[in-house]
């Protein structure tokens, strides 16, 4: 004859101590077999508590942390899940980008939804660096993807003098 759990309102078969093994397990676990998990927060509570809406001058929101969110089980990328939050959708063959250019920016005024490839034709469009020197002789270059890149040469050089001395 098998007895039930002594936990009120639990119907399950004894194992231990009178309890069912949820209630023994949370007993060893938390020392107490009452111990009623915390639930979890909604997903909008936990997003906005790692933005940053007043350090950065260009108006961007900036993410703390590494810019990935995960809800339901799924990880996707910080931007993409403010700019689903806003209530739009991304099509299939579609992608979310920052018109700012800062990696961690999840403003929504700063994303823009995009067919794929678009924003390597508009990067082909443009005439000069983020640093502002001119990409008129800039080197181009061809991934195994078969998508075109143009680098900047003062950039580069520069980079690769600093890479020389050991500056970062």
């Amino acid at each position: 004859m098998t007895t039930c759990c002594t936990i009120d309102d639990c119907e399950k078969p004894s194992v231990g101590r009178g309890w069912c093994w949820m209630h023994w397990r949370r007993w060893r676990r938390h020392g107490n077999a009452s111990y009623d998990p915390p639930t979890r927060r909604p997903a909008a509570e936990r997003f906005w508590q790692r933005v940053d809406k007043t350090s950065s001058a260009s108006g961007c929101w900036l993410w703390m942390g590494y810019p990935y969110f995960t809800t339901n089980g799924v990880q996707r990328g910080a931007h993409i899940w403010a700019y689903e939050d806003t209530g739009a959708t991304i099509p299939p063959t579609y992608e979310v980008i920052r018109t700012c250019r800062s990696p961690l920016c999840v403003n929504p005024d700063h994303l823009e939804c995009l067919p794929n490839g678009e924003r390597t034709r508009r990067n082909l469009t443009k005439t000069h660096c983020k640093h502002g020197h001119s990409l008129h002789d800039a080197y181009e270059s061809t991934t195994r993807e078969g998508w075109r890149n143009r680098h900047c040469k003062i950039c580069r050089q520069e980079q690769a003098n600093n890479k020389r001395k050991g500056v970062a």
